[in-house]
């Protein structure tokens, strides 16, 4: 199912000659195993950003494409994640991100056809911390964001973007270069958003909107989902916490990903009209900190958690706190079962960067 609800003939035809993946086990494993050279050998079915699979003409042909490539097997993969996706959504009560009504758009603004967010969405409920209430202000922040990058990564004219404020709208990262409507849909968005990271390791200079989506979208063959964590403030000022995140599956600038999570962590302050146009994004987050593990400078688990943002809690110097001397005099004279009671009052706020915490 697209995002406007409808069934294409293809999804049709792909559950009807697909396997019954009940009955043949291992038949799932094998099919959803994408590697770095099948993306290769099949661009249709390359994720880039957070964003969906185009269907292009070789991808709703059925017929061996110019790579020798019989499309039916991305077809049933494509089918088989489709199943798994709603058996999640199912089993977990949750919805699929809603990323507005692709049908409302003109047919020729497409860079490459309709997208289909299927593999994106699977990766984002496998990987999601959080599940937001339907009418929370996190979930439709989540969802404004999710149209938005939907709009910047596959319509080709910003004009026919829905989710901003066209005649004010710019973006920009880390306090850097700022970026109108049609720079920043010129540019995309890796393009923007790395625009003050380290050009020895990506220069945007040297990248356009396709080189960019390659570069990643090798990287992470099997998606590279997006999450809203917490909302500090509601409209027209919108400050949130977000976390992207995937599979190193591929490859990036030469080192082998060997299937470790990445995550980056980041802070975000939307500007927006009355009717939830976007005027402004300002982001912040650590993109080097990111690169050191895509290099192989540095393990995963020095990104999990948020720490890029919130910092990693050490050096601890307890002497510079006010109350530690006097707090552990405090302690020495209680008898142990009322030590607890002492215990700093920041223990009782939650981390809203913790993978167990949820709303």
């Amino acid at each position: 199912m697209n995002q406007g609800g409808r069934e294409t003939k293809d999804e049709a035809e792909c559950k009807r000659t697909s396997p019954d993946v009940s009955s043949e086990p291992g038949v799932e494993d094998a099919l959803l195993s994408v590697t770095l050279e099948d993306v290769r050998a099949q661009k249709s079915e390359c994720p880039s950003h957070e964003t969906g699979t185009p269907r292009g003409p070789m991808a709703s042909s059925g017929a061996v494409g110019a790579t020798g490539v019989d499309d039916g097997a991305g077809r049933r993969r494509k089918a088989l994640r489709r199943a798994k996706l709603e058996s999640i959504l199912r089993e977990y009560g949750m919805v699929e991100p809603n990323r507005g009504d692709f049908s409302a758009y003109p047919e020729h603004v497409w860079r490459e056809g309709i997208p289909d967010y299927t593999k994106a969405n699977l990766a984002y409920v496998q990987g999601r911390t959080k599940n937001h209430a339907e009418d929370s202000l996190e979930r439709i922040v989540e969802n404004l964001v999710k149209t938005w990058e939907m709009e910047a990564t596959h319509v080709s004219d910003p004009k026919e973007w829905k989710t901003v404020d066209h005649d004010v709208y710019n973006v920009s990262a880390n306090g850097g270069v700022s970026y109108n409507l049609t720079e920043a849909a010129r540019v995309g968005n890796y393009n923007w958003l790395l625009a003050s990271a380290n050009p020895e390791v990506y220069d945007v200079r040297k990248e356009s909107f396709e080189s960019s989506h390659s570069l990643f979208g090798n990287a992470f063959t099997e998606g590279f989902p997006w999450e809203v964590l917490e909302v500090f403030s509601g409209p027209p000022e919108v400050a949130f916490t977000w976390r992207h995140w995937a599979s190193f599956t591929g490859e990036f600038r030469g080192n082998q990903g060997e299937n470790q999570i990445v995550e980056m962590y980041g802070l975000c302050l939307a500007t927006v009209n009355a009717d939830l146009k976007i005027q402004r994004l300002q982001v912040f987050y650590k993109p080097e900190s990111f690169f050191d593990v895509l290099l192989g400078k540095a393990r995963p688990d020095t990104l999990s958690g948020g720490k890029a943002l919130v910092g990693s809690g050490c050096p601890f110097i307890p002497a510079l706190s006010p109350n530690a001397s006097k707090r552990h005099e405090t302690e020495a004279k209680l008898p142990p079962s009322s030590k607890s009671a002492v215990e700093p009052r920041t223990r009782s706020i939650p981390n809203p960067f913790s993978p167990t915490s949820s709303n």
